[in-house]
């Protein structure tokens, strides 16, 4: 059950049905399933990390209130599931408690070629041509109509390949994610050793390809730290090689996609470069907090305790993308928390050599969740706990085993392959 809600996550996250106005997927109907499994189980997955487990307890109390009092206001059932993904999303994680790290890594390879290339079948055939629903998309849901750019028609491509995701935005954190999760993989035989490369290129295909500029600029950032970094730990005799090296792959890829796909080239540009040259306020985005805080100086006294401790009522009026959506919604304690969560995982991935990839993943979603709302739907928080609980039991089970030789365990793998063949 754990490997196929996995599965479900991260290829077909958005198969379902549309019911009254609220999305009833597969990957909600599993979630629940897998947290009802064995509620100890799935708190404790939360307390893998003392900061982390103080965070979410915060978030848990204030967000109850926050639904308590939504609840009572009367709001929209869609705007109540959205309260109810940012709380429970982060229980996801309970997964990696159960599942052998080996299986996710692999699940998660085979749904990053899956899920890119199905962007790419969508950049060149058209989002709407290649959609299927309530697989692909929530049936009874249009796909023009989410927020995936200009020109989106059955004979053209939109300025973000939202795949399976229904959002550009979404397919760019999977995709960073996956990429960083991937790289602290070592795979025991050949052919899941080629298939891993296969899922770091067609994620970085992706990443070109959703045209999220709220995790490509983090990706670029993370992509060049990663670089000088294994720059510096190459020896002095062979840093010249890995320059080399670095610069050949990075001019042979950019010139195949100049030559043969020069549209991949001109839709990153369009949308990453020309469009935030002309629109320096981000979509609205660098001006929202001055918008925010003249509100807030017209609430009364009680208006402004409950926006602090549980978010705003129906008639304040604050909206926002991104951080200042999160406090409009749940208040300030709540915020703290749920930043305060991922910030925690970032320093303790980053304090392990073999979970560094990871956190500079986990960044980038921790970015895209301070600059755009993307927390308010799943699977992107339920994402982001299950990567930092897989390479938190990964890094355990590699601690605690005996130190052997990369190539010795390889060999062992096909040996034993070879007797399974006999």
């Amino acid at each position: 059950m754990d490997a196929l809600f996995q599965a479900v996550t991260m290829i077909i996250p958005k198969a379902g049905v549309q019911l009254g106005g609220t999305p009833l997927t597969l990957n909600i109907i599993l979630f629940i399933i897998i947290l009802l499994r064995n509620p100890n189980q799935t708190m404790l997955s939360i307390q893998e990390n003392h900061n982390v487990a103080i965070g979410y307890a915060v978030l848990l109390f204030f967000g109850l209130f926050t639904f308590t009092l939504a609840l009572t206001n009367g709001n929209a059932p869609f705007q109540l599931a959205q309260i109810v993904t940012v709380v429970a999303s982060p229980l996801a994680g309970v997964i990696a408690l159960r599942m052998k790290p080996e299986k996710s890594f692999r699940i998660l390879c085979i749904a990053l070629v899956l899920v890119n290339l199905y962007a790419s079948a969508q950049f060149f055939l058209g989002i709407a041509r290649t959609a299927i629903a309530g697989l692909t998309y929530t049936y009874g849901q249009d796909p023009t109509s989410k927020p995936i750019g200009y020109g989106m028609s059955a004979d053209a491509s939109a300025s973000k390949m939202p795949s399976t995701f229904q959002n550009g935005n979404y397919l760019g954190i999977f995709d960073a994610l996956g990429i960083s999760l991937l790289l602290m993989w070592k795979p025991f035989s050949r052919l899941w050793t080629m298939l891993r490369y296969a899922g770091i290129v067609c994620g970085i295909l992706g990443i070109v390809m959703c045209g999220s500029r709220s995790t490509i600029i983090p990706f670029a950032l993370v992509a060049a730290l990663l670089l000088v970094q294994r720059y510096r730990a190459t020896q002095s005799r062979m840093k010249g090689t890995y320059l080399l090296g670095v610069a050949v792959a990075g001019l042979s890829g950019f010139a195949y996609l100049l030559v043969y796909q020069p549209g991949i080239i001109n839709q990153f540009v369009m949308r990453n470069i020309t469009q935030t040259l002309n629109d320096p306020t981000a979509s609205g985005r660098t001006n929202q907090w001055s918008g925010m805080w003249q509100t807030i100086t017209q609430l009364n006294n009680w208006q402004f305790l409950r926006l602090t401790f549980f978010g705003q009522g129906a008639d304040y009026g604050l909206g926002g993308e991104g951080l200042p959506a999160f406090f409009a919604t749940f208040g300030l304690f709540s915020t703290l928390a749920f930043y305060s969560m991922l910030v925690a995982a970032i320093v303790h991935l980053w304090r392990n050599e073999r979970t560094r990839t990871v956190a500079l993943g986990v960044f980038c979603t921790f970015f895209a969740f301070c600059v755009d709302s993307s927390f308010y739907y799943p699977p992107n928080v339920m994402m982001t706990f299950m990567v930092i609980g897989i390479a938190l039991r990964a890094a355990k089970e590699s601690s605690a085993a005996p130190e052997r030789d990369d190539g010795a365990i390889r060999q062992q793998a096909r040996s034993h392959n070879q007797r399974r063949l006999a």
